[in-house]
């Protein structure tokens, strides 16, 4: 998000934080978690003869919302279809994004 930028101009949803207890977040995913690359995921090889690319590493902060919208935990944002591209898994995080 640029900066001086809100939310609502960038198309980005805040999402209010849910409380956790002290038990609990130990098992919260965190930035470590966050695959290497620019994707929220990391790719096995190319796309196969039948056009499907194997992953492995699925970013454990990124949700699928209804309506092709998605949602990222790490930003606690919520995007909507055709505004990020994160319904798509491509990162928007910029955590690790690089090869």
């Amino acid at each position: 998000m640029s900066k001086g930028a809100s939310a609502t101009q960038t198309g980005l949803s805040q999402v209010e934080p849910v409380p956790v207890s002290p038990a609990d977040a130990a098992s919260i995913p965190s930035e470590d978690d966050i695959p290497t690359g620019f994707y929220c995921y990391q790719s096995l090889s190319p796309v196969d003869d039948e056009g499907i690319m194997p992953v492995r590493g699925k970013c454990p902060l990124w949700e699928p919302r209804p309506g092709e919208n998605a949602y990222c935990g790490f930003l606690k944002y919520e995007t909507e279809y055709g505004r990020e591209l994160l319904w798509d898994q491509v990162k928007i995080c910029g955590v690790r994004d690089h090869d």
